[in-house]
């Protein structure tokens, strides 16, 4: 018997479905992916931020079919494959394809410490911001999603405090791994919140929300991310599951249990 998540909208829409079919021909990478998946979506970014060529392979987690099984015995996404070498965990895929990549387009800093830097942002939203986002959407009493959202707005405030004063990205002028590894999280977060939570991150009013809102505004509005973003009614179809708590992603379940989902 299957679960309520398997009935996700098959395949992506708007311009993402226009970026799928662009990318349905044989390459020497393939990406193996969800259209729904924030996680895949910032392995995506990268992808299309340095120009690669790849084949997009669209996968249902849910169903763990044993092709897909095969390429990753977790059955998540994403999974990356070249030349029979299989790899899989969205940061993972990130620092590989900033490897292979010319200099063209990096996309972490040139200098070791400031990548250090980078990476140990990443770890805070890993950590201290995408974890929020799931606890303040799948808290089913108020003083549960008010503790949420302290902790989420804390988690976002130590990041803007980090960032370039200037901007509009994380490092400045340039967009970094680190301004990839949230986007995708602020591109359905929102809305979601806002809907089923009655929660808005604020955007303006003060230094930090100004410069948030920059952030915000100046990632959502490159073409790697439009292009790889679905239409939003189809993401707020699947996090309507997040709100009610019925969902059965890894991170629905790690949520439930008070860990992280990295």
């Amino acid at each position: 018997m299957g679960i309520p998540d398997e009935k996700i909208f098959p395949h992506a829409t708007g311009r993402a479905q226009n970026l799928v079919h662009a990318r349905e021909g044989a390459a020497d990478l393939v990406f193996h992916g969800s259209w729904f998946c924030p996680f895949v979506q910032r392995a995506w970014i990268v992808l299309e931020e340095k120009k690669l060529n790849y084949q997009w392979k669209e996968i249902n987690p849910y169903k763990k079919d044993k092709e897909y099984l095969a390429i990753n015995p977790k059955g998540l996404v994403p999974a990356l494959t070249q030349k029979g070498v299989n790899v899989t965990e969205s940061q993972v895929i990130m620092e590989y394809l900033e490897d292979i990549s010319g200099p063209d387009v990096r996309m972490h800093p040139a200098d070791p410490l400031q990548r250090a830097v980078a990476r140990v942002w990443m770890d805070h939203i890993a950590k201290k911001i995408v974890p929020c986002f799931f606890r303040v959407l799948q808290a089913q009493e108020s003083d549960k999603q008010k503790a949420a959202e302290k902790d989420l707005l804390a988690g976002i405030t130590e990041f803007v405090e980090a960032m370039d004063p200037e901007g509009p990205y994380f490092f400045g002028n340039w967009f970094s791994m680190v301004d990839a590894f949230l986007i995708p999280w602020l591109i359905r977060q929102p809305a979601a919140l806002k809907q089923f939570k009655g929660f808005e991150i604020p955007k303006a009013g003060s230094p930090v929300w100004d410069r948030w809102g920059l952030w915000m505004e100046s990632c959502a509005s490159r073409d790697s991310v439009k292009n790889t973003s679905s239409d939003q009614q189809h993401y707020l179809q699947i996090l309507e599951r997040y709100a009610n708590d019925t969902a059965q992603s890894e991170a629905a379940k790690a949520t439930r249990k008070g860990e992280v989902f990295t």
